[in-house]
């Protein structure tokens, strides 16, 4: 009889739940979840623990479950609103831009302003901010 990191190979605790327990000290992982005692699991590709695993705005909680941080949204916490507008509509940031942070348009030129809804107007080879 033998077992994995001092839990008998029989113990449904060995291998952390997750996996069987083939050879002394040698866990075999069920699907999802690798490490020396199966501990670790991803969310959408990335480890668990990993800085960017749910978009860098979430926590993995289990298998591919993220827990997103206020304003994130989406199953892999990709998504926020800017200005009361979802990140992935095309009328976000006036649709002059683009929302990968909340309540924080980046705008494509010649598109300024909160929300890129003003644009620059060149005269002579200087820009003019005034409107027509």
């Amino acid at each position: 009889e033998f077992s994995c990191y001092n839990i008998d190979k029989q113990d449904s605790n060995v291998c952390s739940g997750h996996g069987y327990c083939t050879s002394p000290n040698n866990c075999t992982c069920q699907e999802n979840y690798f490490g020396k005692e199966c501990l670790t699991y991803k969310c959408h590709g990335i480890s668990y623990n990993a800085s960017n695993v749910c978009s860098s705005h979430g926590q993995c909680t289990a298998i591919n479950q993220c827990s997103c941080d206020t304003h994130y949204f989406g199953s892999n916490c990709e998504l926020t609103t800017c200005h009361t507008i979802q990140s992935n509509a095309s009328e976000v940031c006036s649709s002059h831009g683009e929302c990968q942070v909340f309540n924080d348009c980046k705008c494509h030129s010649p598109y300024y302003g909160t929300n890129c809804s003003q644009e620059h107007f060149y005269c002579n080879e200087t820009i003019d901010t005034s409107p027509l």
